[in-house]
């Protein structure tokens, strides 16, 4: 079973980035909206094959789509500050609090939901896929014996800070060269990079301030919301 979910986590991948790149040619990328459903079924296959031999329970379906909904609306309601919103800064505390699977899910349906609010269009899906891998590589990097940093706040408002700087920040600088470019090169690149550079230290801080703010208490009551219910990482 592992091997096939290794099979298909490949292909899902690669039909991903494929979609991604889509996204950003002109002709194509007007059909943005079926193409960011396809990618938001494809991860939902691969998230439920991760059970393996059971199948995900009412209580994990409605805690994903909470916790969505409560990064959307942390999004909404900080609209009228640029870049400074706490909406990474829930996706990355879901994916150390319940795991990869759990983090991709939850940021790619908080990017997608997010936008009917601010506005939607070919930068949906990198955004969903951005948020998606922050929530995920959150998951990984505080698992197993890693988890014990998450108690300790410095390194969760440091991580919150580069995780959004270096993985959400250039994922969608990329999309930003690509889509207006076409093409890559040494100094477009640099150009694109360090004109996004502002807007991803303010979003960067912005994700360590609420992770201040927020993490211990988020993380405590995840803690009791798995108990209770049972959901293992």
């Amino acid at each position: 079973m592992k091997s096939k979910q290794r099979i298909l986590t490949f292909f899902i991948l690669i039909i991903s980035v494929v979609i991604l790149y889509l996204a950003t040619i002109r002709e194509v990328n007007q059909y943005y909206y079926p193409m960011a459903i396809g990618m938001l079924l494809l991860w939902t296959i691969l998230f439920i094959l991760s059970f393996e031999n059971k199948k995900p329970q009412a209580k994990e379906v409605v805690l994903i789509a909470t916790l969505s909904a409560l990064a959307v609306v942390s999004r909404t309601i900080f609209f009228m500050v640029p870049s400074f919103k706490p909406m990474t800064a829930i996706i990355m505390l879901s994916g150390i609090a319940l795991g990869g699977h759990y983090g991709f899910l939850i940021g790619a349906i908080s990017g997608f939901a997010s936008n009917f609010v601010f506005s939607q269009g070919p930068w949906t899906i990198w955004q969903m896929f951005a948020w998606g891998m922050v929530g995920w590589l959150s998951g990984i990097l505080f698992s197993g014996t890693r988890r014990k940093y998450a108690d300790k706040l410095w390194i969760l408002i440091l991580y919150g800070f580069v995780v959004t700087v270096f993985v959400y920040g250039i994922i969608m600088d990329t999309q930003s060269l690509l889509f207006m470019l076409g093409r890559a090169n040494l100094n477009s690149m640099l150009g694109v990079y360090l004109a996004g550079l502002p807007f991803n230290l303010v979003h960067g801080a912005s994700t360590a301030v609420f992770t201040l703010l927020l993490a211990k208490l988020f993380l405590k009551q995840m803690r009791r919301i798995q108990n209770k219910f049972g959901i293992r990482v």
